[in-house]
């Protein structure tokens, strides 16, 4: 009888060990990786998987029923204690952050955007991850290769998308004064000044809670995104729109990576007027 008790005591505190390392796995080194973030939050876990390994050690070799016992009391007084921080301290490990832009300037420039991310992202379970720094492809360019820019734009949106600009009425020159203004805002560009919002299907990550997935040989990358966020979806980088308040034409880039070779990048020809929103169009900018 006091061979089955000392199996079924061993098995738990083996059961309890188990418990403790997925705890820690899923609720802290999932979400950080192997960082000084999941070795602070998780020090209780840690510990508390430690003493269980050193209470069955010695409960096997010196046969003494409190060691057995006590790490079945460490296993229980961990779960505890974990389960207080996952509680009281969720947003700082496993919450949503609510870290935000300093300023939201109210500008035409972040009415359009947070309406173009609202209609092109929304309606799904999931929620898109956008960079806070602003796509770089057209910042900096220069005249001769802004002026290439703007015709391949411009033959694309004018020419050879089914006349779908024409067929609408508007004239060529709205298409390319808007071309203009889109490569003239997002000349130097910066970093995002509007808020998350991932109830309308876009997530900014201004904390670098997804971009650390990519920091290093330890961060996880794509498999870890996956499992630590299941309903995120790609990786979103974007550009100011430029709005045309006459014609309603909205010209904006996203450009969208799900895996390392699973992404690309388009402008994109949208119409917002009489309180309806559609897209007219997109042309490719790059692909992986």
């Amino acid at each position: 009888m006091k061979k089955i008790a000392r199996i079924l005591l061993v098995a738990a505190n083996l059961l309890a060990f188990c418990i403790l390392g997925a705890w820690y796995f899923f609720a802290f080194d999932i979400q950080w990786g192997l960082t000084w973030q999941a070795a602070t939050w998780g020090l209780p876990t840690l510990v508390g998987t430690a003493l269980v390994i050193v209470c069955i050690v010695l409960y096997l070799r010196r046969r003494k029923w409190k060691w057995g016992l006590a790490g079945i009391g460490v296993s229980l007084v961990t779960i505890i204690c974990t389960g207080l921080i996952l509680g009281f301290f969720s947003q700082n490990i496993v919450g949503v952050p609510k870290n935000g832009p300093e300023e939201t300037p109210d500008t035409e420039e972040n009415r359009i955007l947070t309406l173009v991310l609202k209609e092109f992202f929304g309606g799904n379970s999931g929620y898109a991850v956008i960079h806070p720094e602003m796509h770089e492809r057209i910042g900096g360019i220069s005249p001769e290769e802004r002026e290439h820019a703007k015709e391949y734009i411009a033959d694309h949106f004018l020419y050879t998308n089914d006349g779908v600009v024409s067929s609408l009425g508007i004239e060529d020159e709205n298409v390319i004064s808007l071309i203009d203004r889109f490569l003239e805002i997002n000349q130097d560009p910066g970093k995002l000044t509007i808020p998350s919002s991932p109830e309308d299907g876009y997530y900014i990550d201004y904390d670098g809670r997804f971009s650390r997935y990519f920091q290093g040989g330890a961060s996880g990358g794509w498999t870890r995104w996956r499992l630590t966020r299941p309903n995120a979806g790609p990786s979103v980088d974007l550009l100011l729109p430029a709005y045309d308040a006459e014609s309603g034409l909205i010209l904006m880039y996203i450009g969208m990576q799900g895996a390392p070779l699973s992404g690309s990048g388009y402008i994109f020809l949208f119409q917002y007027a009489d309180g309806e929103f559609k897209g007219l169009g997109s042309v490719m900018i790059w692909i992986s």
